[in-house]
């Protein structure tokens, strides 16, 4: 078992969304995204560029691999 209490430590890393990288790769814009997964296009743009968010809905991120054809893992990583 492990011993690790995230209330001990201060630097117990961050979630980084990667969607950017793909919405190019994809050749796909912002409101194009937004209006295709049927996701707010703030939602969208504050995950492409990297703001700092505290929750996603999982419907979302359902919604995002489904249009963009990607796995959960392709659209973030966990950054220690």
């Amino acid at each position: 078992m492990l011993n690790k209490n995230v209330l001990e430590y201060k630097d117990f890393g961050r979630i980084k969304f990667k969607l950017d990288k793909i919405m190019k790769a994809r050749k796909i814009t912002v409101y194009e995204l937004s209006n295709k997964a049927n996701v707010g296009f703030q939602t969208i743009k504050k995950l492409s560029e990297g703001e700092e968010i505290t929750r996603i809905n999982l419907d979302v991120l359902a919604k995002l691999c489904y249009v963009l054809e990607c796995e959960v893992s392709d659209l973030i990583e966990y950054v220690k």
